[in-house]
């Protein structure tokens, strides 16, 4: 066995130093640059529209409720960058694509995580603000699409700049914000929303009108009920008609 001579060992070297100043370089690439930029500051608040119910109004209003009020399970929605978006929206259509070298190549969670979500720098700073306003960060979702956080009504008042007051309506009593909730314009970038911080159930607007009976012959349904202004329905193909058959 010969002894490597030392133009070779200083080749060896430069070659080994090479090759982890790519990997490096890599991994570097493969974790897009921060969005959070600025301190994050509760002082300096931007919004979140639209997340306030519509039964939360001031005509069923009961006041808020105590500071120590459980709020559970609660879901902060993150958002990825505009440039991760388009890369996402490519890879679908290519997903779906005959004939794409990415046709029917599905992700898991994690990939799409790594690919798709947010950096970790991002996501290290949007849980240990929740952390430092209190809250208890269960976990976050395996596709970095939300983090899942619980609390009281008072740390979410703090946090948020919202309260969680009682609604009587149509004599049920509920629980709602009263106000769209605020984040730091800090992580502005990062957060897309926030799950309802409510307990009002969705209303399906799906009414069964009766049965009927399908006619094979006209392909049509045959209602079993009289109430003419509805007949006209039946002239609508089976598969959008949206009632109960027998």
């Amino acid at each position: 066995m010969t002894t490597p001579t030392f133009c070779q060992s200083v080749q060896c070297f430069i070659l080994a130093t090479l090759i982890a100043a790519m990997s490096t370089m890599a991994g570097a690439q493969s974790q897009p640059a921060s969005r959070i930029t600025q301190p994050i500051d509760n002082r300096v608040p931007v919004t979140l529209e639209g997340n306030v119910h519509p039964l939360a109004q001031a005509r069923y209003d009961l006041g808020p409720v105590a500071d120590s009020f459980p709020a559970e399970r609660m879901l902060l929605l993150l958002q990825r960058s505009p440039e991760r978006e388009s890369a996402l929206q490519r890879f679908l259509q290519e997903a779906h694509r005959p004939g794409s070298p990415n046709y029917h190549h599905w992700l898991t969670p994690e990939q799409f995580a790594g690919d798709y979500g947010p950096a970790d720098s991002e996501i290290a700073a949007v849980r240990g603000w929740l952390e430092r306003q209190g809250f208890s960060v269960e976990r976050v979702t395996r596709g970095r699409t939300a983090i899942e956080f619980s609390g009281t009504a008072g740390q979410v008042r703090s946090a948020f700049h919202t309260e969680i007051h009682s609604y009587a309506v149509q004599g049920k009593k509920h629980y709602a914000n009263n106000l769209d909730p605020q984040v730091p314009a800090a992580l502005a970038p990062v957060i897309a929303g926030i799950s309802p911080i409510n307990d009002f159930q969705p209303t399906p607007y799906v009414k069964v009108l009766g049965k009927a009976v399908y006619d094979r012959a006209t392909r049509k349904f045959v209602p079993q009920w009289t109430f003419p202004e509805y007949n006209d329905l039946f002239e609508l193909s089976p598969e959008i008609l949206l009632c109960s058959t027998i």
